[in-house]
């Protein structure tokens, strides 16, 4: 274990444990989004959720599953390197660190899969996910105080997977507070796994009846 804090005062450890974080999230959210629009868009979508048996959560599940093993692989190994390699502070638990990068990074597709619910359309929607997820990384409060930003922009970044998965890091790597201090921001980042299912009228509309023109 480290000294609490950043004993070398390193703006390295503040910034990139956070950002590349970030990046990885905006890469895999816009993979997501342009893998399920490009179905829509070449009409194959409909063939698509009758191999999954006419349901659209196992159609999508499919989909992204390849891509959410190969980004939980890149994203274990980017801790291994910031925490292992170079050393840098982890006074928490290096597992459950890894735990919530999971759960951050399958909230990003879920966050994807939402937007494609939303606006079915592909330019729409990864123009709208490459506005979300970089207003997502100043929303995180890790450049600027989320406490100090309008009460608006207070209540927006609850709305990015980024800003609870920058807490959970703060209290495991420079606090090393107790597991049980994190739970809630888990709990928030399991919530957005929900919410994709409310869209599945929608996307079932969108796959089969190609009711949302391109």
């Amino acid at each position: 274990q480290h000294p609490l804090g950043n004993p070398w005062t390193s703006y390295a450890v503040y910034l990139l444990t956070t950002i590349l974080p970030g990046i990885l999230g905006m890469m895999i959210t816009l993979l997501s989004v342009f893998t399920i629009t490009r179905e829509i868009k070449r009409h194959t979508s409909h063939r698509w959720v009758e191999t999954a048996n006419g349901s659209v959560t196992t159609a999508i599940i499919g989909k992204l599953l390849p891509y959410t093993f190969y980004f939980t692989i890149l994203g274990i190994a980017l801790n291994l390197f910031m925490f292992k390699i170079m050393r840098w502070p982890m006074n928490g638990q290096f597992w459950f660190q890894n735990l919530a990068l999971m759960c951050y990074l399958y909230a990003m597709q879920a966050t994807a899969v939402t937007i494609v619910g939303f606006v079915p359309q592909s330019k729409v929607a990864i123009s709208i996910t490459s506005l979300f997820t970089v207003l997502s990384i100043s929303l995180s409060g890790f450049t600027y105080p989320v406490d100090s930003m309008y009460p608006a922009f207070q209540a927006l970044s609850n709305l990015a997977p980024l800003r609870h998965y920058y807490l959970i890091t703060v209290n495991q790597t420079l606090l090393g507070l107790p597991i049980k201090e994190s739970l809630a921001e888990i709990g928030k980042l399991m919530i957005f796994w929900i919410v994709p299912v409310f869209f599945n009228p929608r996307l079932k509309k969108a796959f089969v009846d190609y009711a949302f023109p391109d």
